[in-house]
């Protein structure tokens, strides 16, 4: 049976089709070091200083599933994570053949993010 995980935390809509989150979730461990501070403005007439933020980004965690790794080779699963779990996975070893990312994003005229073309690998 073909079964697909969308293993973000909000809908996807790919190319028209709405995708449900499939409640698990793949993460990475994210690490955030101040490592200084930027002066930006806000009007013309007022700056602030912000904190500049390194990320580090370490293991995928999978949330939901005990069993998450067992569909990774499952030709019939297809898994929907983002792009930074993507990687997480890459580097720690993690079979993702039958693992993709949204690629292609679609905004409305506001500017938010309302879909993806397609689903896909990066180089």
């Amino acid at each position: 049976m073909l079964r697909t995980i969308n293993a973000t935390p909000h809908e996807l809509t790919i190319d028209g089709v709405t995708v449900p989150p499939s409640g698990i979730l793949a993460r990475a461990r994210q690490e955030n070091k101040v490592s200084g501070y930027r002066l930006i403005t806000i009007n013309e007439n007022e700056a602030v200083h912000v904190p500049v933020i390194t990320a580090t980004y370490g293991e995928v965690i999978f949330d939901g599933d005990e069993e998450f790794l067992s569909h990774l080779d499952d030709n019939n699963t297809t898994i929907i994570v983002s792009l930074i779990a993507y990687n997480a996975m890459k580097k720690q070893g993690i079979n993702t053949n039958n693992v993709f990312i949204p690629i292609g994003q679609i905004r409305d005229e506001q500017g938010k993010i309302v879909g993806c073309r397609g689903i896909g690998r990066p180089a």
